[in-house]
């Protein structure tokens, strides 16, 4: 049974995973909201239901999972918001400027008992998967960090 997903934000990412979600077979585009109007009308002219604002959003008792997908220093902010509305969240990267911003993240994901990940596409491209092998057989000696 596909998830219902909702997206904050609809530019550049916002947009990339609305695409993906019109074509998954796993999650159900429910809608989107952005706060600007240029990109709530793109969304709408995508054929893509637009809320009146993020909180209408995460108060949608249909949404399931929520992606955040606008600049970095918001993003605490909302994925608080979305884990205390009982939404799992997707963050896109990076997930915030701070370690405390990210610490104060997890633990509202632990206390909600909600799904919290952040966004990482690039870990199957074709080149992340090859320094991947290439680091496990130990054919460049030890990586330390």
């Amino acid at each position: 049974m596909k998830k219902n997903l909702a997206v904050i934000g609809y530019g550049g990412q916002g947009a990339w995973h609305c695409k993906q979600a019109l074509s998954s077979d796993v999650v159900n585009l429910v809608g989107i909201y952005d706060v600007r109007e240029i990109r709530r009308e793109a969304a709408k002219k995508d054929g893509i239901f637009v809320y009146d604002s993020n909180e209408a959003l995460l108060k949608d008792e249909k949404v399931e999972i929520v992606v955040i997908a606008i600049p970095n220093d918001d993003h605490a902010e909302w994925v608080i918001k979305a884990l205390e509305a009982g939404k799992n969240v997707i963050c896109e990267k990076p997930v915030e400027m701070s370690v405390a911003a990210l610490d104060k993240m997890l633990d509202v994901a632990n206390k909600s008992g909600k799904l919290f990940s952040v966004h990482q596409n690039r870990r199957w491209d074709v080149d992340f998967l090859a320094m991947k092998k290439i680091a496990k057989s130990g054919e460049i000696g030890k990586i330390i960090n």
